[in-house]
């Protein structure tokens, strides 16, 4: 970076790149160029329909929040009346972790006598 002296002004100074520093601000938008070029041919494979549902899937998760180990979109009441409904089943539960990612997988059966 380059300091210059900002005319009239002795506290400020103006920085900008050098020639070297201008190298590395087109190398850097280069990268995101082809950064962008690479996620472009990536979502090609997929029709517009399931781009909706990946983008629908991409807002609810922004929109969610944390209740306890469950992430709930909407309202609390909504999401606190799933419990008594499942009150009445037993649940299969697996953790495990794949590459650092958390994974759960729940399955639900419903009991004799059950209303699920």
């Amino acid at each position: 970076m380059a300091r210059t002296p900002v005319p009239g002004n002795r506290k400020e100074i103006e920085l900008s790149p050098t020639a070297d520093g201008e190298l590395v601000v087109d190398a850097h938008r280069q990268l995101h160029e082809e950064m962008a070029d690479g996620l472009h041919d990536f979502l090609l494979r997929y029709s517009g329909a399931e781009l909706q549902v990946l983008a629908k899937v991409l807002r609810d998760l922004q929109a969610a929040r944390k209740v306890g180990v469950r992430l709930v979109v909407g309202n609390r009441a909504a999401s606190e009346a799933v419990v008594p409904v499942m009150a009445n089943q037993s649940r299969a539960v697996q953790f495990d972790q794949y590459g650092g990612i958390d994974v759960l997988e729940v399955r639900t059966y419903a009991s004799a006598g059950g209303t699920g």
